[in-house]
């Protein structure tokens, strides 16, 4: 699992065996946005389990979503897929009503 929240919050509460992804919206908007600025943000820690789920299914994390999906989020699902690096990109949702769900 990608976690697209800021470092902060990721740091507060995360999900075991996750990846921080941390990028400010004003980045992934540039036309030159490509994975490899992406896995500049990426804490050294974390970069090889990154590189290790290149062409698995990835499951990405951003509980900002009120509805919609953030431009981060978006992007970086967009950049996974264009760049061939996973075949499926899922979006988990936390909502209040119904729980947990991942959604595609």
């Amino acid at each position: 699992m990608l976690d697209v929240r800021s470092f902060f919050l990721f740091n507060r509460s995360h999900l075991r065996d996750s990846i921080n992804v941390c990028v400010a919206d004003p980045l992934v908007r540039r036309q030159g946005f490509s994975l490899k600025v992406v896995e500049g943000f990426i804490p050294s820690v974390h970069k090889g389990r990154f590189r290790e789920r290149v062409g698995c299914n990835i499951v990405l994390y951003d509980d900002l979503l009120q509805g919609h999906h953030s431009i981060v989020l978006v992007k970086i699902a967009q950049k996974l897929c264009d760049e061939g690096i996973v075949e499926h990109v899922y979006i988990y949702k936390r909502t209040r009503q119904q729980g947990n769900k991942v959604i595609s």
